[in-house]
């Protein structure tokens, strides 16, 4: 995602939920773990006046 593939979008999921999640200004190299912990903040995502919950990554680490 972006101009130069520096963002990352992601569909997580505890078990129950899934939420869109995104990251910005990933590092170049990332590769993303088949299993990983997420810290994060929700925040409202507003496009196309449509609402939804998204979560803005902070940090994203193997399981």
């Amino acid at each position: 995602m972006g101009k130069e593939q520096q963002h990352l979008k992601l569909h997580v999921t505890d078990g129950n939920d899934v939420r869109e999640a995104v990251w910005w200004n990933v590092p170049k190299d990332f590769v993303v773990p088949a299993s990983f912990d997420l810290a994060f903040a929700p925040e409202v995502n507003e496009f196309r006046d449509q609402c939804t919950v998204q979560l803005k990554v902070s940090d994203l680490r193997p399981a």
